[in-house]
C-alpha cells in the first residue's frame, strides 16, 4: 500500500450529520418537556394562590365582622370597652375604595407600623 491509494477512501458525512441531528432532536425535545413542566407547576402555583387570596379575603371579612361586633358591645360591655381601649379599636370612616365600615387596631405598646410610602400624582389627570 503506497500513500496515494489510502489517500483516495473518503468517509461519507452521514453518520456525523445523524448524530448531531439526533443530539438536535434530544436537547430540543428535553427542553420542550422542561417547558411543558414549569408551565404546568406556574399554573399550580397560580391556583394555589388564588385560593390563598380567597382565603385572606374571607380571614378578612370575618375579622372585620368579629371587631364590628366588639366595637357594639364595647358601649354597653366595661370588658369590651377595655379591649377596645388597649388595642386602640376604632371605626375609620368610609372609604370610596371599600366596602362597608373599616376597623382598624394598634398593638398594645403604642407602636405603630410605618406609614405606606407616598403616592406619586397621577399623570393621566
Amino acid at each position: 500500500m503506497n500513500m496515494s491509494e489510502t489517500s483516495n477512501t473518503s468517509f461519507s458525512p452521514f453518520w456525523p450529520l445523524c448524530l448531531m441531528a439526533l443530539s438536535l432532536v434530544f436537547i430540543l425535545g428535553w427542553q420542550l418537556v422542561a417547558g411543558i413542566q414549569q408551565y404546568r407547576s406556574s399554573l399550580q402555583m397560580i391556583d394555589q394562590q388564588a385560593a390563598l387570596a380567597k382565603q385572606a379575603v374571607q380571614t378578612e371579612s370575618k375579622l372585620q365582622s368579629m371587631m364590628t361586633d366588639l366595637l357594639l358591645l364595647a358601649k354597653k360591655d366595661t370588658e369590651a370597652q377595655t379591649i377596645v381601649a388597649k388595642y386602640r379599636i376604632k371605626m375609620n370612616a368610609d372609604k370610596p375604595d371599600t366596602v362597608g365600615p373599616r376597623v382598624s387596631a394598634l398593638p398594645p405598646g403604642g407602636a405603630t407600623s410605618p406609614a405606606p410610602p407616598a403616592r406619586a400624582p397621577d399623570a393621566t389627570k
